[in-house]
């Protein structure tokens, strides 16, 4: 079971996929986990010992659901993984050394025997660019092979796709995204993208992935026990497909202490994204000591390999290659709750490293610490008084 959707912002089609794989193992109080004990996601370590007791199934592992097979073609999957497997291997094996295109991706969609592939619902893209003088054109074409997803035309987001159990969390997060997410805050650019629209996009994307991380974190994992969530990733297209990545995430809650007294607090992970060819790097920052003005974290890495591929495949024989912090982006995400519901939620993102950065990063070995300038903590006071409306006293980031 997983999350898995697509749909349009400011005409940018945009992909996203959790990593989360699970079976129908039952958990129970008394009974020893046999599978998968030390099976780890971005902000749970030990999922599955959290879930004993909590839920009928166990976390195998973590895979991403959203894969660039291509350049010019993206997929994602959700329900069964032996049959999604056996799917992306055939699409993955016909087009072999072949660009494939509309027309072709029609017809293989086309012949899947729906009797065999009973219980996985897909989500496809098709890239072509056009060159016009300097100018790049972008047409992707978007298509699905639903079981148990829905699709549907809307105002804002042309056609949406979603599939998986977190579909009704998807849509009710995407049905406030215009509203919370108009209002990041600073104009960076991303990457080597100038068009504002893409940006505009990547920043409405980046708020959705960051708001999901976020609920997973402050809801004690009930993401998980609905089957979906562990992690995300976004994909988008612009001479070919990328997923968003460099990004430092971390996650603020406001705490009320009575009497219109707030504190905002940092909670206790944040994670890095990047990759290693096509697989997905976790950087996990966690069991942090704070020693004014510098928190100092231990850094854990979950390396997520496409469905086709296996950790092992990959060469580390550059060991730099996987143990780097370089980043360019702050994501930062501010939760405001009481009695552990999100009542309001509020996105930003900062360019990073500049001489005008708001955050300090000292690298020792494999611990990594963070000093905020006191500036960035004022622009967090500043928003939770113009956003949501609290007079915060008081910043606690241990």
């Amino acid at each position: 079971m997983t999350l898995i959707a697509t749909w349009k912002y400011r005409n940018l089609p945009l992909f996203l996929g959790d990593i989360l794989v699970t079976s129908d193992v039952k958990q129970d109080v008394d009974i020893p986990i046999v599978r998968a004990v030390d099976v780890d996601i971005p902000l749970v370590q030990g999922i599955n010992e959290m879930l004993r007791g909590k839920a009928t199934f166990t976390v195998n592992e973590s895979k991403q659901k959203l894969c660039i097979m291509r350049d010019n073609l993206v997929t994602a999957w959700s329900g069964s993984y032996i049959q999604a497997h056996e799917v992306l291997s055939k699409l993955d094996q016909k087009f072999e050394g072949v660009r494939i295109t509309k027309e072709a991706l029609i017809d293989f969609c086309e012949n899947l025997d729906p009797r065999r592939f009973d219980n996985v619902d897909l989500i496809f893209g098709v890239l072509n660019v056009r060159k016009q003088g300097d100018r790049i054109h972008s047409d992707v074409y978007r298509c699905s092979s639903f079981i148990k997803g829905v699709s549907f035309n809307h105002p804002i987001y042309d056609w949406v796709a979603v599939a998986g159990s977190g579909q009704k969390a998807f849509l009710d997060v995407l049905g406030k995204s215009e509203i919370i997410f108009s209002k990041t805050g600073n104009d960076v650019g991303i990457a080597d993208i100038d068009d504002k629209n893409i940006f505009n996009a990547y920043q409405q994307a980046l708020g959705l992935l960051s708001s999901f991380a976020g609920m997973e974190c402050v809801s004690g994992g009930i993401n998980i026990i609905d089957r979906w969530g562990g992690g995300y990733e976004i994909a988008f297209p612009v001479d070919r497909f990328y997923k968003m990545r460099d990004i430092l995430h971390s996650f603020w809650f406001l705490k009320n202490n009575g009497q219109n007294d707030f504190s905002l607090h940092l909670f206790n992970k944040l994670y890095k994204i990047a990759y290693h060819e096509d697989l997905l790097i976790y950087y996990i920052l966690d069991n942090f000591l704070v020693k004014p003005p510098t928190i100092t974290f231990d850094t854990n890495l979950l390396l997520v390999p496409p469905i086709l591929k296996r950790v092992d495949d990959y060469d580390f024989s550059d060991a730099s290659k996987i143990f780097n912090f370089e980043h360019k982006y702050l994501a930062t995400t501010l939760w405001d709750l009481s009695e552990g519901k999100i009542n309001d939620v509020f996105f930003k993102v900062d360019a990073l490293p500049s001489e005008k950065s708001n955050i300090v990063i000292i690298i020792e070995g494999k611990k990594i610490g963070l000093a905020f300038k006191q500036q960035y903590l004022e622009e967090l006071v500043e928003l939770c008084g113009k956003h949501f409306k609290k007079n915060v006293k008081k910043i606690v980031l241990g």
